[in-house]
């Protein structure tokens, strides 16, 4: 590498700051030093918008269909509709560690644009329902593909602010999620809802273009390059990244200090196996297994089954239920809660630890849930199906319109729901997500982090596919039962196995693991 007194040095000022721990201090770093990494880490996140959309996309596209009949579907083909996509996303996401690495984060994001520009030409164009089931698989793929941008964030962002950044994460996929039910509110059909998100997708292309690659990708994985021209698109990229002298200066050091260390340490593993040979040590298998039973306590936790079958569950709440409230604006609620505390949980996450932000989740989740399925017990339902069709309130009885204890019942039903996924978006629908990113080492956190994300959806199409049967034969009351169940043992496995990673470095996590103290 480049001697750090050759005269193309880029940072050619001395650091203000006594640089002994490699830590600049908290107050030395300035909201406007943020800037860079927040629009570099935004624009690759506008791929996962895709991933909301996707999810909330199911709801409205199976409700308007099994409506307007424009393509016949029954409860079959709309249990393809909603977990196919999640279904085929662990293909993208196992493939996605092995690309990144090979190709460059950046370079990664941008190509993955063009399938999810044809995903929505295909739902644009649809004439039958395996027409939406190729554009779904699709999506699905680029959407396992988007772990690209969780990465690239944790690899740009300082730690003192990374965990900011990498909840915002769960901020754009809630925006997603927020942008399809308003469109539905506003009685967009699923077909123009696919044009403005293919245009969507062209302007996330056009602005990835513009940001710089991965620092860590260049020094780590750019095998291509020789060491002198490394080591200027390394200054160049970090240079871009960081605002601050001195806070570039210590970036600098700290990967140039972790390269060392990584060379060293792989001195006797051939460049073939040692992602396949780290599975025998207990920084990667630890964090692994950790994971997997996180995210199947997620999963059974039922907030992506809201997200997914939203308009179709709330017309299983009852005759009563339907006829009080508008199932539309419901959706937009629920939507709108999700975006907005993804927002406050990003902002949380800067001043308060993971586990305290998931102890708080899942505990409320667990509270509302249980009072939720208390509630609906009583219900005299009108059928078990996700093609329950909104009734026609113009023969609803009078004494039935006016029945005020029986209208805030209701509200207090929707109340409640909108609660559990309050508290769900807080901590348990983001949280796990982002810990990808940082429980495991550097040099395995491309490949492991997309087999967890696999490993991930892989669940999640398995809760999808089951519960259109399982609402057909199940009452919802015990549906909700689960839910908060799920949410009780989650809380306690986060207080017994999952360490705490606010504002740790990759290393101090990596020893957590390994049993080594500093």
């Amino acid at each position: 590498m480049t001697d750090k007194n050759d005269e193309r040095y880029l940072f050619n000022r001395e650091p203000r700051v006594e640089i002994v721990k490699n830590e600049v201090p908290f107050k030395r770093i300035k909201l406007i030093d943020l800037i860079p990494q927040l629009i570099a880490s935004s624009t690759l996140y506008l791929l996962v918008i895709q991933a909301g959309v996707n999810m909330s996309f199911s709801s409205v596209l199976i409700s308007q269909l099994g409506d307007s009949h424009e393509i016949k579907i029954d409860t079959s083909t709309a249990s393809i509709i909603g977990s196919i996509w999640s279904i085929s996303l662990p293909f993208g996401a196992i493939t996605s560690g092995l690309l990144m690495d090979k190709f460059g984060r950046k370079r990664v994001g941008f190509v993955i644009c063009v399938p999810f520009f044809i995903a929505w030409l295909f739902i644009c164009f649809a004439t039958n329902v395996h027409i939406i089931y190729a554009a779904r698989i699709m999506a699905g793929i680029c959407c396992g593909l988007t772990t690209v941008c969780v990465v690239y964030t944790a690899e740009i962002s300082y730690k003192t602010f990374r965990s900011a950044l990498l909840c915002m994460n769960s901020v754009w996929v809630s925006f997603g999620i927020f942008l399809t039910y308003l469109l539905n509110y506003f009685h967009f059909n699923w077909r123009n809802i696919g044009w403005i998100y293919a245009l969507i997708t062209l302007l996330s292309m056009i602005l990835i273009f513009y940001v710089p690659e991965s620092p860590h990708w260049i020094l780590f994985f750019n095998k291509k390059s020789s060491d002198e021209c490394k080591d200027l698109q390394l200054k160049k990229c970090i240079n871009w990244i960081y605002r601050c002298d001195e806070i570039a200066l210590i970036q600098y050091e700290e990967l140039m200090s972790s390269y060392r260390h990584v060379q060293n340490e792989m001195t006797n593993q051939t460049e073939e196996n040692h992602w396949i040979r780290g599975i025998c040590l207990p920084q990667v298998y630890k964090p692994l297994i950790i994971l997997i039973i996180l995210f199947l306590l997620q999963q059974i936790a039922g907030g992506y089954i809201l997200i997914f079958y939203t308009i179709n569950i709330f017309r299983n709440l009852g005759n009563e239920f339907v006829t009080s409230v508008d199932e539309n604006l419901a959706s937009l609620l629920l939507g709108s809660i999700r975006f907005i505390m993804a927002i406050i949980a990003a902002v949380l996450s800067q001043k308060c630890n993971r586990k305290t932000l998931l102890y708080i989740s899942t505990i409320g989740m667990t509270t509302f849930a249980y009072i939720t399925a208390i509630k609906m017990y009583n219900i005299n339902h009108h059928g078990h199906t996700l093609f329950l069709k909104p009734i026609n309130i113009s023969y609803i009885p009078l004494s039935l319109e006016n029945d005020e204890s029986t209208n805030f019942g209701n509200y207090f039903l929707l109340t409640c729901i909108l609660a559990y996924i309050l508290f769900a978006s807080l901590g348990l629908l983001i949280i796990p997500w982002t810990c990808i990113a940082e429980l495991f080492p550097i040099k395995y956190k491309a490949s492991y982090g997309g087999l967890t994300v696999a490993i991930a959806y892989v669940l999640m199409s398995l809760v999808l596919k089951i519960f259109p049967y399982m609402l057909a034969s199940v009452d919802i009351a015990i549906i909700f039962a689960i839910f908060g169940t799920s949410s009780f043992i989650c809380c306690i496995f986060v207080f017994f196995c999952l360490p705490e990673t606010h504002r740790k470095t990759f290393t101090e996590i990596e020893n957590f693991f390994i049993g080594a103290r500093d």
